[in-house]
């Protein structure tokens, strides 16, 4: 007779695993906590270049600057960048370089900007070449040149300041960007549907408003400011604005494409921020265009 005993132990069930999740999927829409963050940026950038403008150019030159290193950081964190340090590093220092000659540049003129732009993307391209790490040198060197564009771009307000007759029609095209961001934000938290693509959480509507709205306000700020007339300001307010809510769209597109490559996705907040950010750094040039050769003309 055998001594052994058998225990009819019912061995553990481990839980079936989840399936993975796909990342071509549509996102769900995010909920509405997150979408304040951005209408708030976009008002208080607003109110900063037009208020800051009136203060000295050194002191509206460091605020800009502060918002450079926040365009840096934020861009080069959601394209994921392999080494984020140097393309932050040459993103600011060359932001604060066009900063100090929009301050001190006499005649008052894009050019110097344009040709200190240039001098970065020597820089970038030397700085990236120095990389133990030549993974992935093209993305690297893409990432640092959009960080560098967008920090220079906001310069170009420190610039327009300077103009005798420019600023109150950068007020009305600060106005129409702003107004343009906020509204378009604030009417997908209304109406997120139809998404103007399956895989970015941005409603149509929103844009087309957005755009609407922007040109509306700076038509009104054309008739309540001295400068540009209210044909002029509704013109050009309409050629920012559409320019301000695609920029700030882009920003959207590049969450998408990052999440659909299978990187995931950035800190949500990091996804908020960027889209007015990037906005107002590259309707900057585009601004300065507009107020110092057509709405004062």
């Amino acid at each position: 007779m055998s001594l052994e005993q058998h225990d009819d132990v019912d061995a553990p069930v481990s839980p079936p695993a989840e399936p993975p999740i796909d990342p071509t999927m549509p996102p769900a829409q995010p909920p509405i906590w997150q979408l304040v963050p951005p209408i708030v940026l976009a008002a208080l950038i607003t109110a900063g270049l037009i208020l800051g403008s009136q203060l000295e150019r050194m002191f509206y030159a460091i605020g800009i600057g502060g918002l450079q290193a926040l365009l840096a950081i934020a861009l080069v964190w959601q394209l994921r960048a392999r080494s984020p340090i140097p393309p932050v590093a040459v993103a600011v220092m060359t932001g604060l370089g066009a900063g100090a000659v929009a301050v001190h540049w006499r005649p008052v003129s894009l050019l110097p900007i344009a040709a200190l732009l240039a001098v970065a993307f020597i820089a970038v391209v030397v700085v990236q070449l120095f990389q133990r790490d030549r993974r992935d040198l093209v993305d690297q060197l893409a990432i640092s040149m959009c960080a560098v564009v967008g920090a220079v771009g906001f310069a170009s307000y420190i610039a327009l300041s300077r103009l005798g007759a420019a600023p109150p029609a950068m007020y009305t095209a600060v106005m129409a960007a702003g107004t343009a961001i906020v509204a378009a934000r604030a009417i997908d938290m209304a109406m997120p549907n139809p998404r103007i693509n399956r895989q970015v959480p941005r409603g149509a509507f929103g844009i087309v408003i957005g755009v609407v709205c922007g040109t509306g306000a700076a038509g009104y700020a054309g008739v309540v400011l001295e400068g540009p007339d209210p044909t002029s300001a509704a013109i050009g307010g309409l050629l920012v604005a559409l320019v301000a809510v695609l920029c700030d769209l882009s920003a959207s597109y590049l969450q998408a494409a990052r999440r659909i490559d299978g990187l995931g996705t950035a800190w949500w907040l990091v996804n908020g921020l960027l889209g007015p950010l990037l906005a107002f750094a590259l309707a900057g040039p585009v601004i300065y265009l507009l107020s110092a050769y057509y709405m004062v003309a």
